[in-house]
């Protein structure tokens, strides 16, 4: 099981581009975006924070994970078109760990998460672990 997650690689642009209604349409059309099981994982996706998702991702592949955040890297790798027409250019960060006994309790997990994240996002890297 993997822990993680997902933003947008471009957010302050965008959050300036954008209206309101916009914003709000982008962030359900991104959850829908983001579903692992769209991809074939079993995982499941909800809200962090603004614009930030967490998800969870159960498999026995090794690399589901990856896999998953490539999938989604590839869904954005060009103009991205949101339900109310809007496309925008941008693409993925993902920060995630893996869920072992090394783990007392779930503050940690997600301190290290967002720690991943903060990684990818400050290393200009996709993902980081």
């Amino acid at each position: 099981s993997w822990f993680g997650l997902i933003t947008l690689s471009n957010l302050p642009e965008l959050r300036t581009k954008l209206r309101m209604d916009q914003l709000d349409q982008m962030q359900k059309d991104l959850i829908a975006a983001f579903d692992p099981s769209q991809f074939g994982f079993n995982g499941i996706l909800g809200y962090n924070s603004d614009y930030v998702y967490s998800f969870l991702i159960q498999s026995k592949d090794e690399d589901a994970v990856k896999k998953w955040s490539q999938a989604v890297k590839k869904k954005f790798a060009n103009s991205f078109e949101l339900s109310n027409g809007i496309h925008i250019e941008t693409g993925i960060k993902v920060g995630f760990v893996r869920l072992d006994n090394g783990y007392n309790d779930s503050y940690q997990v997600v301190k290290n998460a967002k720690s991943a994240l903060s990684q990818a996002l400050k290393a200009n890297k996709n993902e980081a672990v």
